[in-house]
């Protein structure tokens, strides 16, 4: 996303122009570019492929590598403007919903020190935080991949030196031999990963290493260079086709990084290797055209600044973002980005003077920046302000609604802070235990987090009976005896399925008095299947809502199936249908500034109408028997954001322990039927 190269490649520069473009695209019109994500790809093969060249040049002409020398570069050329950034977006973040307040503190520090990439693959594997709306600092994680990388590369550069002074290899073929072994490594590694934990391969430097490695390969083996012109024209047109293809046809639903990135990272590799053909008729003469250039001089900033300026134009807009909102942020985003390379970037790459003691106190002095400004958002105060919401009959004013938001997002049940929650790699059955803990009537509840957004309600109905509350749940594992996938695009939920044996082992030593069950309607399942058969299901399962419901039938059936399992210890057992997924996060959107009536709510009617596995089980087993709490969380024409001056949901599709805990005489009735039916 910056220049490295002393020997200035215009082509390069026209492909990094290619990579900002589809990323900025895709960013502000995900439905019109929904692979443009893999522009970051396309950098990291360019970054590999410059910093690879400059060092090996260096260790052929000195027979050494200067860390120093190399490290102080990198700060003065990017930490600059990164820094710069960090300070507008900490002045600027009462502009964003305070619920985003203390998150983007930590962004900073993240990506100031060059771990955003970690962050947020710890957010992806924390069900709790993945719902959370995006920060204006996430797109620094590619920046840490990089800078990781970059702190690794040298190193190893210099045990292939040390190797050549001991043999009679050289440094070139050293280097290479390393490059080949780390990017198959981690290509294996990445094609691994995806399938099994696709929200940490996205993340992680061990999943992306492959592709700088890539890039690096190229400016190790160089006798490509001496290719015909027709090749490079060839090459060219089939790199530009590979990136475009991947760009257009990729979706959120691709497994990515993994071998899906090869498309991508090869293209930008042809275009590399096409280079500066003399022919008009090549791609480099599209490159080297004015627009391409200055959109490749100034791609480092662009991308700096692009991501904050669509996080804080929705912010203060308020709407979606439309085509003239687009054209406008892009046109924003430009000029800063010509401001930041001119006063910002450009002056400190420059500059001559004493560059490592210089650059090293430059390093400190903006590190120090960043904290600072971290530590001035994170130190923010609420205004206490009145906003007017709608409630479910009325309109109220709620005083300080931003605090009461921002304690709504942490309103969680008692099992996450008692551990007792499993997470997704765990297979054993923890449990908590509420209630009268030696009371003779045992009841238990099973599922996943839609099941224990109903603790703080069974505990409330427990005491009252004087009920001993067992509580079985794990995050995002479905207890419809099938195997779900791990996410959207993961691979099969193998622990789930363990977990799932290993609660009704534990239910044999409970024997409970009555069973309570629920989920997500949210699942994907898991097919045992050949490339093919894979991609053709994929295609139908991403049709819009309703044109394949079949994994809601199989849902159905497993919930069947899991209910006959547990039948055997003679207790009722009770579905509780699950809750609706809304379209917002109901706490960031209450913590926005100037918030209209009403602006939170959702329209009931389609989250109502989407199939619910439980419900369909109820219709086709009538011994299934269920209750549809959704009654008092939505009414005929919305699902309130508050009722009775509560916050309902703490994200969107889990409501807040609070709400949960106000509907224990409701849920404590509905039980109460059921069980006086079935006795």
């Amino acid at each position: 996303m910056h220049q490295h190269n002393k020997a200035f490649k215009p082509e390069i520069q026209g492909l990094r122009a290619i990579a900002v473009v589809i990323v900025i695209i895709f960013h502000i019109w995900p439905e019109s570019l929904p692979g443009g994500y893999v522009g970051v790809d396309v950098f990291f093969v360019i970054s590999g492929y410059l910093i690879t060249g400059i060092l090996l040049r260096e260790a052929e002409q000195t027979d050494s590598i200067s860390l120093t020398r190399f490290y102080t570069r990198r700060i003065r050329r990017l930490m600059p403007a990164a820094t710069a950034v960090f300070l507008v977006v900490a002045l600027c973040h009462t502009l964003l919903p305070a619920v985003l307040w203390q998150s983007t503190a930590k962004e900073i520090i993240a990506s100031a020190f060059y771990f955003q990439n970690w962050w947020l693959a710890s957010e992806a594997v924390d069900y709790l935080a993945a719902t959370n709306a995006p920060g204006p600092l996430q797109h620094y994680w590619s920046l840490s991949v990089e800078e990781q990388y970059y702190i690794v590369w040298p190193l190893l550069l210099l045990t292939a030196l040390y190797i050549s002074h001991k043999t009679k290899l050289g440094p070139r073929h050293n280097a290479g031999v390393l490059l080949v072994s780390i990017g198959l490594l981690s290509l294996l590694y990445s094609i691994y990963l995806t399938e099994v934990n696709a929200g940490l391969a996205y993340f992680s430097t061990a999943t992306r290493a492959w592709e700088m490695a890539l890039g690096g390969s190229l400016a190790v083996f160089t006798k490509w260079e001496r290719m015909t012109d027709l090749k490079r024209r060839l090459f060219g047109f089939f790199g530009v086709a590979l990136i475009l293809i991947s760009a257009f046809f990729y979706t959120k639903q691709t497994p990515f990084p993994g071998s899906a990135a090869l498309l991508p990272t090869l293209g930008a590799a042809l275009i590399i290797m096409a280079g500066n053909s003399s022919s008009w008729l090549a791609v480099s003469t599209l490159l080297k055209t004015r627009v391409f250039q200055y959109l490749g001089n100034i791609s480092y900033s662009l991308y700096l600044w692009h991501w904050p300026t669509i996080i804080f134009y929705a912010a203060i807009s308020g709407r979606e973002i439309g085509l003239t909102d687009g054209i406008i942020i892009a046109l924003i985003s430009t000029a800063l980005a010509h401001q930041s390379k001119d006063l910002i970037e450009d002056p400190f790459i420059k500059t001559k003077t004493e560059i490592n003691k210089k650059s090293l106190i430059l390093g400190l002095c903006l590190i120090s920046l960043s904290i600072a400004s971290a530590y001035y958002v994170y130190s923010s105060k609420i205004i206490e302000t009145t906003n007017t919401t709608k409630t479910s009959d009325s309109y109220e004013t709620h005083p300080d609604l931003q605090l009461a938001a921002i304690q709504a997002k942490e309103d969680n049940p008692k099992v996450y802070e008692l551990g007792c929650h499993v997470d997704q790699v765990s297979s054993e059955a923890k449990s908590c235990l509420f209630g009268k803990q030696d009371s003779e009537f045992k009841v238990v509840l099973v599922g996943d987090s839609h099941a224990a957004q109903w603790v703080p309600t069974l505990t409330e109905i427990a005491d009252r009976n004087e009920w001993a509350l067992y509580s079985f749940t794990k995050s995002a594992c479905a207890i419809a005896d099938i195997t779900v996938r791990q996410g959207q695009r993961g691979a099969a939920y193998v622990s789930c399925d363990e977990w799932r044996s290993n609660v009704i082992l534990e239910l044999e030593k409970i024997q409970p008095d009555l069973i309570i069950i629920t989920q997500s309607r949210n699942y994907f399942i898991s097919h045992n299947e050949g490339k093919l058969a894979y991609y053709i299901r994929r295609i139908f399962e991403y049709m819009p809502e309703g044109t394949f419901d079949a994994r809601y039938e199989q849902l159905a059936d497993g919930l069947i199936r899991f209910r006959n399992k547990v039948s055997k210890f003679d207790a009722p057992i009770v579905a509780i249908a699950d809750t609706p997924f809304l379209s917002l996060d109901v706490p960031t959107c209450l913590s926005t500034k100037n918030l209209k009536p009403g602006t939170c709510d959702s329209e009931s009617e389609p989250l109502l109408n989407r199939p619910d596995p439980i419900l369909l089980a109820s219709s086709k087993e009538p011994a299934f028997d269920h209750i549809n709490m959704t009654q008092y969380l939505c009414n005929a024409k919305t699902c309130p954001a508050m009722i009775d001056g509560k916050i309902v949901w703490r994200d969107n599709n889990h409501i807040t322990a609070s709400f949960a805990k106000s509907l224990a005489p409701i849920l404590d009735g509905e039980l109460a039927k059921i069980m006086v039916e079935k006795e």
